[in-house]
């Protein structure tokens, strides 16, 4: 019995995570730009983590030099508006915005992202 209990704990552990969070990943076309962002499955702000990159610049919100925060996200079936700020949540770094298509279980990305001093590029994403 104890034996059954454990199986069935370490079965619950292992599935648990594997629905909270998942990747979605933009990149410029012609440029080494782009954005990679884990999102969330909890209700609010869905973006928990958010990389961004030119050339051999890297922005993150999980390294303490050039970090960056999330200062809103919104999701919709069809859209997608990301604003990235410094750290202290005074200047906007990156406005990312998407227009995603769904048809069954297929989903496409596409959309703007620009990046204070650095310009305006089209990129196209996979992932949710």
């Amino acid at each position: 019995m104890k034996r059954l209990a454990i199986v069935l704990i370490v079965l619950l552990v292992a599935t648990t995570g594997a629905k909270a969070t998942s990747s979605l990943f933009c990149k410029a076309q012609k440029e080494n730009v782009g954005i990679n962002l884990t999102i969330g499955s909890v209700v609010g702000s869905p973006v928990v983590e958010a990389e961004l990159y030119v050339g051999d610049k890297i922005w993150s919100t999980m390294m303490p030099n050039n970090s960056i925060a999330v200062a809103q996200s919104f999701v919709e079936a069809d859209k997608r508006i990301l604003d990235i700020t410094d750290s202290n949540f005074e200047r906007i770094i990156a406005r990312l915005r998407l227009f995603v298509a769904i048809d069954g279980e297929q989903q496409i990305s596409a959309g703007t992202l620009q990046i204070d001093g650095e310009g305006v590029f089209a990129v196209s994403c996979s992932g949710p």
